[in-house]
């Protein structure tokens, strides 16, 4: 019965309000042996800890066992699984980039970056991370690996960001979260704490979320912010999972949203293309 749902997708389409715009919902099972891998909190729910998707559509699920200290990675096409790897640390985050996948443990006492092949999982390159911050945050952006060193002083809280190239190199030390030099200035009540996605055309683009009722806000900015559109995505089914901001991903033109529905990981794809159309 498993093999079934996984060879054959359940597909939804879904009207989005405001912006009059189809989506396409694919329906997968959590499962460790022949689904979505995943690590389940009682408290929580399911976690993944990584999502990525190429652009012949080829899927990547990581998931981590924080009992064991092991990792999976699995990639599906069409459906069925091409591989499912194990890697004796623990991983967070995904990110491709020059045909490359990439990752990293923050976990461990010494920071590493991963670099695997994404046609079969192997592990290709591991980069030694030199940063003597313990407490940090990272993310990956535009094919940089950001790192965000957090010091506090009683109630003051200072962050530093240090951009590294992906073979674990310190770059420089950027302004901002993302590293980018020409961002707009998010002070507009409906924007601010957006998080960056990526780039549609020359436009950049930004999302907020009301995790409450499920709607995101999509910004187009252009011109170093000059130039703001505005759209709303949702309901998005599914309950969200943990790192909202790794479940968002702007991927061949479209936005890809990963939830939790009952038992069952939920990919949802919304092509920008028809927020803009829809909105004109």
């Amino acid at each position: 019965m498993k093999s079934v749902i996984l060879t054959c997708f359940i597909i939804l389409q879904a009207v989005l309000c405001f912006s009059q715009t189809k989506s396409k919902s694919y329906k997968m099972p959590f499962d460790n042996k022949s689904g979505v891998p995943y690590f389940k909190d009682p408290e929580i729910g399911y976690s993944v800890d990584g999502f990525e998707v190429d652009s012949k559509g080829v899927l990547y699920f990581l998931a981590n066992n924080y009992d064991s200290k092991k990792s999976n990675l699995v990639a599906f096409k069409g459906g069925s699984r091409i591989y499912s790897k194990y890697y004796p640390f623990n991983l967070a985050r995904l990110s491709l980039c020059d045909k490359g996948l990439y990752s990293a443990d923050f976990l461990a006492k010494a920071h590493s970056l991963y670099k695997f092949n994404k046609d079969n999982g192997l592990l290709l390159a591991r980069f030694s991370i030199n940063n003597k911050y313990r407490d940090n945050a990272f993310i990956f952006a535009n094919c940089f690996l950001i790192v965000e060193s957090i010091r506090s002083e009683g109630a003051d809280i200072e962050s530093t960001y240090y951009r590294y190239d992906l073979s674990g190199k310190l770059v420089n030390k950027p302004t901002n979260a993302y590293g980018l030099e020409n961002s707009p200035n998010l002070d507009n009540p409906d924007d601010s704490g957006a998080d960056f996605l990526g780039y549609y055309n020359d436009r950049q683009v930004y999302i907020n979320y009301d995790l409450d009722n499920n709607l995101y806000d999509v910004f187009l900015f252009s011109n170093g912010g000059a130039n703001r559109n505005k759209y709303t995505i949702g309901p998005i089914k599914g309950k969200p999972l943990m790192r909202v901001d790794e479940f968002i991903k702007l991927r061949n033109n479209s936005i890809f949203f990963l939830t939790e529905l009952k038992n069952d990981a939920l990919l949802t794809e919304v092509p920008i293309a028809t927020l803009v159309t829809g909105n004109n």
